[in-house]
């Protein structure tokens, strides 16, 4: 009987996962992973960075440093969702991590800064290759286009 239910529990659980999969739900290796962040307020540097804005809303990567500042025009917080991409030892890029940069605790119009640690592209990372990417869209209301950047800094 036992071993009657470890099985049923183990289709259960392998069903839920296959529905997860398929409807694009986050799995635990993927919960783990992602990297909520909620900005400080700062002064943006002068330079060195690619931004990628909404009608709403400014971000930008500060590539040395591994920096997102962000800022919104809105009534509405500003959030930058993120995804670093490392390419792999056959030169294919796969996810890394996900997170956010979220600027809730912002007034509107004050920049704010979260501050990541990313691989650089320069060196070997953890899956064999060599390079390292970020794409990122921000939304405070409405939401901008991704944006990409290599992270060679």
């Amino acid at each position: 009987m036992r071993a009657l239910r470890r099985m049923a529990a183990a289709a259960v659980l392998a069903t839920l996962g296959a529905v997860a999969g398929v409807a694009g739900v986050a799995g635990p290796a993927q919960a783990a992973a992602s990297v909520p962040t909620t900005a400080t307020p700062g002064t943006p540097p002068s330079g060195g960075w690619t931004c990628n804005d909404s009608p709403d809303a400014q971000s930008c990567f500060k590539w040395y440093g591994d920096q997102w500042w962000l800022k919104s025009d809105s009534n509405w917080p500003a959030t930058i969702t993120w995804v670093n991409e490392l390419r792999d030892y056959n030169g294919t890029y796969r996810e890394h991590r996900r997170g956010t940069c979220e600027g809730s605790e912002l007034a509107r119009g004050r920049w704010g800064v979260c501050n990541m640690d990313y691989w650089e592209s320069s060196n070997e990372n953890e899956f064999g290759g060599h390079g390292s990417r970020l794409r990122w869209y921000v939304c405070a209301g409405f939401c901008s286009t991704e944006a990409t950047r290599e992270n060679n800094g």
